[in-house]
Order: structure tokens, then sequence, then C-alpha cells
């Protein structure tokens, strides 16, 4: 079979759950089959996944220009990119890439990944009536792909239901790199984080912004038995880090923010337990990367971590959205069960559907249905 290069289009290689899903995507993709190459569109920031993409030896290209510069000239540079590497694939992976789908020359198949529900996600991070916006052109965009591929059932049921011929390619987490630890690896994770060594200890990771509740896990910790003798750790920045840092139990030590930090794996390792009280999400990285790591989760029941929790088994439990007392009758529920085997039954659901492996197996199924 003829190997086929694909280009993935991205507005940056910024260090974001989008990112994460294509680099684990192109690292387990069937290069005997297929081969990727990136075009970005914007220069870096400063925190860039850019080197780990080069080290797989995948080519990288960016245009380089300014989202003004690109209101005027994106659509035509992305087609004189395309028509110079003899491309006849291609993958976005965001809004910025997606606008260019109603220009795209007939002859290159295009494949887009939604990784969110647009009108929730949009609307509460960007307010209801420029969220609204951005939700209707997004899907306008949609309906010039030829394959949409949703990052779990929950998105692509939600686009179906609005009139968008949605397949869905779950999510998945590199499962070689996301590990759980031994407990001797785990107590010196501890003492290299300089965390507390027989404390329990709880981890939530993303923005601290409305859309993911950073306070909604800071109080129903604080109201749990959990935290008697235990500790909530914080990893992530955003609007809401002043108010977070305002709670008692972060001024009393209880609660710790310790910002982004690119050490994800060793945090998650040396936990016990991960909250999560996001209010919407397509299929949650960071819910991936714990359970990949063996760490029990506590979920808001919104549907793709009701999705997760059924793939998992008996992996972790769910709270309603935005309820503190839920969220501590939750955590005190999981202290009651047996970590051990809760443990086992995160890491199995990864093993078994949640992989990176397998979500790569997924996108090749779609890519040969448009290239056979």
């Amino acid at each position: 079979m003829k190997q086929r290069t694909i280009l993935y289009i991205s507005s940056t290689l910024d260090r974001s759950s989008t990112t994460r899903v294509m680099y684990n995507l192109v690292k387990y993709l069937n290069r005997a089959s297929f081969a990727p190459r990136i075009l970005t569109l914007s220069p870096e920031p400063a925190l860039s996944d850019y080197a780990h993409f080069v080290e797989l030896g995948i080519p990288v290209d960016s245009l380089s220009l300014t989202r003004i510069q690109g209101l005027f000239t994106l659509n035509q540079a992305i087609n004189a990119y395309i028509a110079s590497h003899d491309i006849t694939l291609v993958h976005t992976n965001c809004l910025r890439a997606d606008s260019w789908l109603p220009s795209r020359p007939r002859t290159v198949k295009a494949v887009t990944t939604v990784h969110s529900i647009p009108d929730e996600d949009y609307r509460m991070s960007y307010g209801g009536l420029l969220g609204s916006l951005l939700a209707r052109t997004h899907q306008q965009a949609f309906g010039h792909a030829d394959a949409v591929i949703a990052v779990s059932s929950t998105v692509a049921r939600r686009l179906q239901a609005r009139g968008i011929d949605a397949v869905y390619a779950c999510n998945g987490v590199d499962a070689a790199l996301f590990t759980p630890a031994a407990q001797e690896a785990k107590q010196t994770l501890r003492e290299q984080l300089h965390l507390p060594q027989d404390a329990v200890i709880a981890i939530s990771v993303g923005h601290l912004t409305p859309l993911k509740d950073p306070l909604t896990v800071i109080k129903g910790f604080t109201g749990s038995r959990m935290a008697a003798g235990g500790q909530l750790i914080l990893l992530g920045d955003g609007p809401l880090y002043a108010a977070c840092s305002a709670l008692p139990a972060v001024r009393a030590g209880k609660v710790q923010l310790l910002g982004v930090r690119t050490n994800v794996v060793d945090y998650l390792q040396a936990a016990d337990y991960f909250i999560s009280a996001s209010h919407s999400e397509g299929m949650p990285y960071s819910v991936l990367e714990a359970l990949a790591c063996g760490v029990p989760v506590c979920l808001s029941d919104i549907d793709s971590h009701q999705e997760i929790i059924e793939l998992g088994g008996k992996s972790g439990v769910t709270f309603p959205v935005g309820d503190v007392g839920a969220l501590a009758a939750s955590l005190d529920n999981l202290l009651q069960q047996e970590h051990a085997a809760l443990s086992e039954a995160a890491r199995q659901s990864v093993d078994t559907h949640l992989s990176a492996r397998k979500m790569a197996e997924g996108y090749e199924a779609i890519y040969h249905q448009l290239t056979e």
C-alpha cells in the first residue's frame, strides 16, 4: 500500500490538550501507511511542544502569521503550502484551522477533530453573545469537512443532534508514559516534590476558570473527611487563581496552588485521588492521564465524565455539577472503597479502551475510508 502524507494543521503547538491529542496520534500512527507532516499558523508561544514533535522525526513548518495577518492571508497561505507539498489529505485541529475548510481545494480530502461541545465550551469561555457566535461559526465550518471526528461518543451525539454527521475516535492517553508508580517510587516522588509522605493526597489539573470550577473542587475537598490530615494539589493557572487563593483552606496550607507544571505525570503518580468539577468537556486528557497512572477519580456528572466511568468500571465516582456537598460525600465514598481495586480498574480502563494506540487505530480506519 502506498504511504500517504497527512498534513496536520493547528494554530500552534502550545501545551494544551489539543496538542496532546495530535502528539499522541502522530506518535502511534502507522508510518507504513501514513506520513505525518505539521503546519502551524502562528509563531510558537513560550510553552510549546514543538521539540517533542521534531524528536518524532516529523517535519514541522509554520506560516508564522499573526492573528491579524491571518484574517487576510490565511486561506491563501495554507492552499499555497498544500500545493507546494503535493498534499491530498489534511487534518485540522482548531477553530482557526477549521476556518480554512470552506476554501480548501476540491482535490484535497479534509478531516477535522472536534475536541469539545462547541456551544457549551464557547459560551462558558467567552460569554453568551460572543460564545454563541463562535460556536455557530465553528459548527458551520464542520460542514465543509469530509469527516468530522469527535473525541468521545458524548461529543459525537451532541454534534449529530445539531445535524452534523460526526463519527468518533475516542481520545487516548500515552499508556507508556503515564503509568502507575510502585509504592517505593511513589514515596520517592513525594519526597522530591515536597509532598507529605503519609497524607492522603488529592489532585486536580486544569485551567482555573469557571468552566473547570476549581472553587467547587477546593470547597468539596475541605468539606470531606479526606481533608483530615490530607492535602489537595491544584495544577494550573487562570482567572480564578486569586479567588482560589483567598479561600481559608489555601491560606492554611491545606490546599496548594502550584500553577502550571511541566511534570504533571510526577504529581499524578504521587497522588491518591483525582478530582474534576468541570461543567463541560469533550474527553478530558487530565482525567485519562490520572486513570493511566492508576489514580481513582471523582468527577462531575457531565456526560463525558459519565462515559469515562462507564468504560472504567469501578475506577471512580461522580457527583452533581457544582454541588459542593455532593462532592464531599463522593470523596468520603471513595475513602470507604479499597484503593488497590479502584487503582487497578483505573489503569485497566486505559489499557482496554483509552490508550493512544487505540485512538490512532480509530483515526487510521477513517483515513483509509477517505483515501482508498
